[in-house]
């Protein structure tokens, strides 16, 4: 899923902009569609900020969205050059063989179809 986007009932939302009062809007990612969402905070949390999530987030954002690059690099160096640019307590909550499926997933969707498929 990419940043600044969210799921909601089957249906994916791009961030568009946020409100003062620390509400966020976001608008249907499919083209043509007016479909918006609004996410209010109604309460407060009673707990701090997990920045190490959005950092693991982060990180493999970074790794899946360089896998759809056509490039012939291995999976595994693209992981090790991704996660080097990250602190090791972020890395070492990813692990290649967690991420290795998905990973090809996105370097086969960067492939064009075949043309048995056509």
């Amino acid at each position: 899923m990419p940043q600044n986007s969210v799921a909601a009932n089957g249906f994916m939302y791009r961030r568009i902009r946020s409100g003062a009062d620390g509400s966020v809007f976001f608008k249907c990612m499919q083209r043509g569609c007016q479909g918006r969402a609004v996410l209010v905070h109604t309460s407060a949390h009673n707990h701090e900020r997990d920045q190490q999530l959005s950092d693991v987030m982060a990180l493999k954002n970074t790794i899946m969205n360089r896998c759809k690059l056509p490039e012939n690099t291995p999976l595994k160096t693209i992981f090790d050059e991704e996660c080097a640019k990250f602190s090791a307590a972020v890395v070492a909550l990813v692990s290649f063989s967690q991420m290795r499926s998905a990973m090809l997933r996105a370097r086969m969707s960067s492939y064009p179809a075949s043309a048995a498929d056509l």
